[in-house]
């Protein structure tokens, strides 16, 4: 009888510090506010350190697809990551808002309003140190060509209509988005 052991790929994601971490988070949530549930009363009794950390573990456990999966929102990838810390012995609530959060700060994960470009773990593309980049610049990979364009035009893309290019990416500010939102005679509930 032969036996022929196979060794799993290299993690390729190096770990940031709680330092490091925090950075992160603070990037993440100064430009996403709508992420930063600290100042939320609802989720005062998080350990938000924590709850990021893990959560950033997690994401790190999952693939990378090359595109983001519309058909699982982020709250699906809320109750995996719970589950895969779960399989490891680690119990966390893991509000949707902290995995959009660090999916954002690992910088390699494709994403749009409410969808991500992840993959279970053990397929896909595997975690890098992507984090890094966005440590460096201050700024948060790209999102999705298609939500380019419904920030762009303020809805979703038109078929046939043309795509929308790479060099179209911007921040919108709040008041951008609050326009597109805006329907005359409603209240504003976005500000």
């Amino acid at each position: 009888m032969v036996t022929i052991t196979v060794m799993p790929p290299a993690e390729t994601l190096v770990p940031p510090t709680d330092e490091e971490l925090a950075r992160l988070r603070d990037i993440v949530c100064g430009l996403r506010p709508e992420l930063d549930l600290r100042r939320d009363p609802d989720f005062g009794h998080l350990d938000h350190d924590r709850e990021f950390r893990l959560a950033f573990r997690a994401v790190g456990m999952m693939g990378r697809r090359s595109g983001v999966d519309h058909g699982k929102a982020v709250s699906y990838w809320a109750d995996y990551a719970r589950n895969l810390l779960q399989d490891c012995g680690v119990r966390a609530e893991m509000p949707g808002s902290v995995v959009m959060a660090a999916a954002l700060a690992h910088g390699d994960v494709p994403h749009a309003r409410n969808a991500l470009g992840l993959t279970w773990a053990n397929s896909g593309t595997r975690a890098g140190d992507a984090w890094r980049g966005v440590m460096v610049r201050g700024a948060l990979r790209r999102p999705s060509a298609e939500q380019v364009s419904n920030w762009s035009t303020g809805g979703p893309p038109r078929a046939g209509g043309p795509a929308p290019s790479p060099s179209e990416h911007y921040e919108p500010s709040m008041e951008r988005l609050n326009a597109l939102r805006h329907v005359p005679g409603e209240r504003d509930i976005y500000r």
